[in-house]
């Protein structure tokens, strides 16, 4: 796992972002950036309802599933750009006790990261474990999130 090229990475797609879409006066990016992310985790969960769809007979959707775990990261990421977030070493966190408790704990985190300085390493140790838990090695989330980067890019050139 480098962080620290996904962490750059990031940065400079946030930078072509912002030149796009500059910060408004009185806008508060991060409360922003927060739902989008607890909008991601939803999607996310969406994709996987084998985890939490106890009332359902639908099956996971691994492939988009991935997709929605990469839109995750990015804004994950970019928070710990702008804010300047520190991740504290996964043997200081206890690990959750199910992919459903992870995935409630993962958007309680993002919910608190304005609020609770420890909310961000905690939010990104819960994503970690998600991505495992769900059966993806950090290699494959890396690759996706490098491809996703590149639509990104794309996107802002078409005027999304």
């Amino acid at each position: 796992m480098n962080l620290t090229n996904l962490f750059e990475t990031q940065k400079l797609l946030d930078e072509e972002i912002e030149k796009k879409h500059p910060v408004q006066p009185g806008e508060n990016r991060l409360r922003k950036k927060i739902l989008a992310t607890l909008t991601e985790v939803a999607e996310c969960a969406n994709e996987f309802p084998e985890v939490f769809k106890f009332w359902s007979n639908k099956k996971n959707n691994t492939q988009k599933g991935l997709v929605e775990l990469v839109d995750i990261l990015h804004f994950l990421l970019s928070i710990g750009n702008e804010h300047r977030k520190v991740i504290v070493p996964a043997q200081d966190i206890k690990k959750s006790s199910d992919t459903e408790d992870c995935m409630i704990d993962l958007c309680f985190q993002i919910s608190c990261i304005e609020f609770v300085e420890e909310a961000y390493s905690l939010a990104f140790y819960r994503y970690s474990e998600l991505t495992q838990r769900l059966g993806f090695s950090w290699e494959e989330i890396e690759q996706s999130y490098m491809e996703k980067n590149k639509i990104n890019y794309q996107r802002q050139e078409a005027g999304y």
